[in-house]
């Protein structure tokens, strides 16, 4: 195939090479759990302290009961009883994953994170090792700014991370969340939403939330080039720039031997009924009675980028690839996506419940 012709008239050219310069994913790897180690605990140390940064910014800071939603090993939840940030911190998990990652094995990674990031001040080569931007003693860690765009300054919670009380989590639930009943101050979502129908999980954030109370997300971003389903087509945002029935007739006109795959992936991400932008997610939490006190779009660097071989930035520079023609594309059934949104690896917002009486 070198073009395809979209149901309302567009025809797009394929750019050589493009789907070949990206890794090839399988299903099985897509849904798979990795193992927990050092590369494992520095990522979600990382991800922890995008969103302390963030809420910082805003002056939050602590909180009586706190969940994590969706926590995996639940590192959050320690990291949270461990600074002191929550009194008490819980996670909600589908799958038992708690066994991944003991309070010993916690301290023991902790330890030499720890060593490193108080070295990395003084050494830039080990400040990109942790970063996952280069390599230390010829070991590389997952790269993190390189996905998440997001470099930590030297005030970052990244680089001051202080346990003050034993980093052991308050209750682990093997459950779906919306089994639950108790109430929280803090409620947290890191990587995890694209699982969920966010307007349901709003609610019910919402009800689990007392007067007052925050709700953070951190999430992957729909709309960048190559998304966490990590389906790459003969040309940028195929994913993205089709309707989901010139999607299906594009796999099998090109594809045909990964069609059911292709349909699964794009079915992880909220089942396939939604392909939300910042915006929707910030509508659907207002819709479910939760206030914006501020969101963010992350960006990746020029360069690189885990996923996505050339970035958006890159893809612009060469006018067969123009993110304007992107969005032209787009916008025949999706006029309010942005420019920005086809740019943001991750997007992430904070809520707070209202107080009854405000």
């Amino acid at each position: 195939m070198t073009t395809f012709t979209t149901s309302f008239g567009r025809t797009i050219n394929a750019v050589p090479g493009y789907r070949e310069a990206h890794s090839t994913w399988t299903s099985e790897q897509l849904f798979t759990s990795p193992p927990f180690g050092i590369d494992g605990f520095v990522r979600d140390v990382y991800q922890y302290s995008i969103m302390r940064d963030f809420l910082l910014s805003y002056g939050i800071s602590s909180w009586g009961r706190a969940l994590d939603i969706g926590g995996a090993e639940g590192t959050l939840a320690r990291l949270l009883r461990g600074e002191g940030m929550a009194r008490w911190a819980g996670t909600v998990e589908i799958q038992d994953f708690s066994r991944r990652l003991s309070t010993a094995a916690f301290l023991r990674y902790w330890a030499k994170f720890q060593l490193a990031a108080s070295a990395a001040r003084y050494n830039p080569a080990l400040k990109r090792f942790l970063l996952g931007e280069g390599a230390w003693k010829g070991r590389r860690l997952s790269p993190t700014f390189p996905e998440f765009g997001y470099y930590p300054p030297p005030n970052s919670v990244f680089w001051h991370l202080w346990l003050r009380h034993l980093p052991k989590a308050d209750a682990y639930w093997v459950q779906d969340v919306y089994e639950l009943r108790e109430t929280f101050d803090f409620i947290t979502m890191l990587i995890a939403l694209p699982h969920f129908d966010p307007q349901h999980l709003f609610l019910k954030v919402s009800e689990l939330l007392v007067e007052g109370g925050v709700f953070f997300f951190l999430s992957d971003n729909w709309w960048f080039s190559v998304n966490s389903t990590r389906l790459v087509g003969l040309f940028p945002y195929a994913l993205q720039r089709l309707t989901k029935q010139d999607l299906e007739r594009y796999v099998v006109e090109t594809h045909p031997n990964e069609s059911q795959d292709w349909m699964r992936r794009y079915n992880y991400y909220h089942g396939g009924k939604l392909q939300p932008t910042l915006s929707d997610y910030i509508s659907l939490a207002a819709s479910a009675g939760l206030e914006l006190i501020g969101a963010r779009m992350l960006f990746p660097p020029h360069e690189t980028h885990i996923r996505a071989a050339v970035p958006p930035r890159r893809l612009n520079r060469n006018k067969e690839t123009q993110l304007a023609d992107v969005l032209s594309d787009v916008h025949q059934f999706r006029p309010d996506v942005q420019v920005t949104d086809l740019m943001a690896s991750h997007v992430m917002a904070v809520f707070r419940k209202p107080m009854a009486n405000s």
